[in-house]
């Protein structure tokens, strides 16, 4: 334990992602304080994670877990809450695209409104459980094959998420309007980002987004 009379010298930090829009800055901050801490030596390797974990619970009351690991590898990852973690790298690149849903999203309401659904209805929150580690499963698979043979599932593995966001009340007010309109200009598939009601959205498209739009969308790749 260390008290802050022996945290000494000048912290600076530059970010680029925006807070509350679903693109896990509160775990790349954790991340940051984590691998600052493990520099003093006041953490050990091992524990870097776990301390990195318990400091992004500070924000919203339960990390989510796959972000800070994300942000700690710098790779994609499979990742599962106390068990396999493996690195992804997807054989295409589909056109994913990122975009602002025009509200701030709140990660630590979200957890709590899953919360009481799964307090009210413990079994829908079971069955949304299931859906969504489907999805992860599938998108896996997608990302694993070539695009002529992996679009079409990674198409219905979004439809999935969002199936489930759309069930947790996370996709509403403006979040929803956003995820219609990208629908409305030629996405085939959105879903929301990080924990939802707000922040961006990920929108896949079979060819590229029109010019017009291109200043609404950042590209994934």
């Amino acid at each position: 334990t260390k008290s802050l009379g022996q945290v000494t010298g000048r912290f600076e930090l530059e970010n680029s992602i925006p807070l509350g829009a679903g693109m896990g800055a509160s775990a790349t901050l954790c991340v940051a304080v984590g691998r600052w801490f493990l520099s003093k030596g006041w953490i050990k390797e091992e524990d870097l994670y776990e301390f990195s974990r318990q400091l992004e619970n500070l924000f919203h009351g339960e990390s989510i877990c796959v972000y800070i690991a994300v942000a700690l590898s710098g790779r994609g990852l499979h990742f599962e809450r106390n068990g396999i973690r493996r690195e992804v790298t997807p054989v295409w690149r589909p056109r994913w695209y990122l975009s602002y849903s025009g509200k701030r999203g709140v990660t630590s309401d979200c957890v709590a409104r899953v919360k009481r659904l799964a307090e009210k209805n413990p079994g829908l929150a079971k069955e949304l459980d299931s859906m969504m580690a489907r999805a992860v499963e599938i998108s896996e698979v997608a990302l694993m094959r070539d695009e002529l043979n992996g679009f079409d599932l990674l198409v219905e593995a979004m439809n999935l998420g969002r199936q489930c966001f759309d069930s947790w009340g996370l996709t509403q007010g403006e979040a929803g309007e956003h995820l219609k309109w990208l629908l409305a200009q030629g996405a085939v598939a959105v879903k929301p980002t990080g924990s939802g009601d707000g922040g961006f959205a990920l929108s896949l498209w079979r060819n590229d987004p029109p010019m017009g739009l291109r200043k609404t969308l950042i590209s994934v790749y």
